[in-house]
């Protein structure tokens, strides 16, 4: 009987911890697809921009330009890359949601995923400018891809 109070008393004090985890793991798993939808509908393009990429590498080599679309040639490409790259350097620097609930409160992990949407953002943009750049070029300029 006498521990009998006991474990009411832990009960009482561990069942709402519990139900504030699990509410808390569900608005991190939330926040976590809200931030890997952006990712996922990005990603399958770093593909159009090795092509474009390519494309432009190609025109830049055969010495068939003008200076001026020279200089937006090379500019539009350096945008192409440093896109992908910005892409690949956000998904390495990513960290996952297991090593963040060992290491952070639920507030600094909420935190950590909106800094990082916003990041993945930023890059989705610098992706699709990078891409219709590469795209109104070629077909301004008559290249074939």
């Amino acid at each position: 009987m006498k521990y009998a109070y006991v474990w009411v008393a832990l009960s009482l004090f561990l069942l709402p911890q519990c139900k504030s985890t699990v509410q808390s793991t569900a608005e991190q798993e939330q926040a976590w697809d809200e931030m890997m939808v952006i990712h996922d509908e990005v990603m399958p393009r770093l593909k159009n921009i090795s092509d474009l990429s390519g494309t432009i590498s190609k025109v830049l080599s055969s010495g068939n330009l003008p200076d001026h679309l020279r200089t937006e040639a090379e500019q539009i490409n350096q945008q192409l890359l440093n896109a992908e790259k910005e892409m690949w350097d956000w998904m390495y620097a990513l960290r996952q949601l297991p090593d963040l609930r060992q290491q952070a409160s639920h507030q600094e992990i909420m935190a950590y995923l909106d800094t990082e949407t916003n990041n993945i953002r930023a890059v989705n943009k610098a992706i699709l400018s990078s891409i219709a750049s590469a795209e109104a070029f070629i077909n301004t300029n008559n290249t074939q891809q």
